[in-house]
């Protein structure tokens, strides 16, 4: 982390970690979300910034993607995990797992852009749930099909409302099956 940021650890020991975040921060970002990821952990609270993420073993960390400047690669897209530690004398501290995501963003881009070329090509719409936030997001195209202008957000009842009143009865059915971890594969008018 010294090498990639150009530092050595002398200069940067004893100093406070909020200043080192402001003089990275890109230009066009906001120098305080690092800040407010860490109080987010240490309080145990819910951040304005970033998301929880939960991994297989259950450990809660939070993720928050943001744009670096560092003199020595310049302009990059990176990752931080904040992982609330407990130290052997009883504080609590934070420990933040950084990497560059400039890669994937991009490839991450690109496959976002084929995808919408393919569902206008295709008059094929695509969406998905966030189950646990019960965040409902449509692609473009699926707001096309529908009706429903892209800036309108989405809800299940808005979808179950724009679906003809004959087949809401079985949608709901399968739609419910599906929460419980069935498969959803239904055709609707």
């Amino acid at each position: 982390a010294l090498d990639f940021a150009d530092v050595s650890l002398e200069e940067l020991v004893g100093l406070p970690i909020a200043p080192i975040t402001e003089k990275m921060a890109a230009p066009d970002e906001d120098p305080t979300r690092f800040m407010q990821a860490i109080d987010s952990v240490l309080l145990d609270e819910e951040p304005g910034i970033g998301k929880w993420v939960r991994d297989p073993d259950g450990t809660k960390t939070l993720s928050l993607e943001f744009d670096l400047f560092l003199e020595s690669v310049g302009r990059i897209c990176a990752e931080q995990r904040f992982v609330p530690v407990e130290f052997y004398d009883g504080t609590t501290g934070v420990a933040v797992i950084s990497r560059d995501i400039t890669e994937r963003k991009k490839k991450e881009e690109e496959i976002q852009e084929h995808l919408v070329q393919a569902q206008d090509i295709g008059n094929v719409g695509s969406w998905h749930l966030d189950i646990e936030d019960e965040d409902l997001y449509w692609s473009d195209e699926c707001h096309r099909i529908f009706d429903i202008p892209e800036d309108q957000p989405m809800t299940y009842e808005r979808f179950l409302n724009a679906v003809h009143p004959d087949d809401r009865e079985a949608l709901d059915e399968a739609w419910n099956a599906a929460l419980d971890g069935e498969t959803y594969d239904i055709e609707h008018q």
